[in-house]
């Protein structure tokens, strides 16, 4: 019964052209609706990673550009996917984060990726 629940639930995603997505509400698309940000607080104009490079370079300047986050790691995990375009944006788009649970398995992940 379960399984044809979850059949229907998919079938009715694939009418909507959700595909195999959850859903189109903040909970299901924001990757870390958990974090909240200070008052005032403003995110650098990133460097772009297109999956080509160093990785650690990448994070090394990932890292200094959002220095601004005083070594919050879940800012950094929240913010990740704005320094990403091509290829490595649509991974990071597409990683399951339940296995991310701290910025060191974000980079850690990534590192390998790339």
């Amino acid at each position: 019964m379960t399984q044809k629940i979850k059949s229907l639930e998919q079938s009715i995603r694939d009418m909507q052209g959700l595909g195999s997505y959850k859903g189109i509400s903040f909970g299901d698309l924001c990757m870390f609706p958990h974090v909240h940000l200070s008052a005032g607080f403003k995110t650098s104009k990133f460097e772009k990673y297109d999956g080509n490079g160093d990785p650690i370079a990448h994070l090394k300047k990932y890292c200094n550009q959002l220095r601004g986050a005083k070594g919050k790691k879940e800012l950094l995990m929240t913010y990740f996917g704005e320094s990403l375009v091509g290829i490595a944006s649509e991974w990071f788009i597409d990683k399951d984060i339940a296995n991310w649970h701290t910025w060191d398995d974000l980079a850690r992940c990534f590192v390998q990726q790339f």
